[in-house]
């Protein structure tokens, strides 16, 4: 089952970590799906969502699910 522990924003991207992430997760954002890629250092640990620093706001709930349709936690996104 995946797990978030941090969200942050770098630029247009989303960066959220955890761990337990399978190869082909997806980042949610207010249950929609973002253009997601595992981190190719820490795939199991790191995913990027490519676009979705742009338009994230306080209070938008983050969820992650693995290619197996488990969800992770939800994480409030506060900057």
């Amino acid at each position: 089952m995946p797990v978030i522990t941090g969200v942050t924003r770098e630029g247009k991207k989303l960066i959220v970590t955890g761990q337990n992430f399978d190869d082909g997760a997806k980042v949610l954002i207010n249950g929609e799906r973002q253009k997601t890629a595992n981190d190719e250092i820490s795939p199991s640990t790191t995913l990027i969502a490519k676009k979705a620093g742009k338009f994230i706001q306080p209070g938008n709930k983050v969820t992650v699910q693995n290619s197996d349709g488990t969800f992770s936690n939800e994480f409030t996104y506060n900057p």
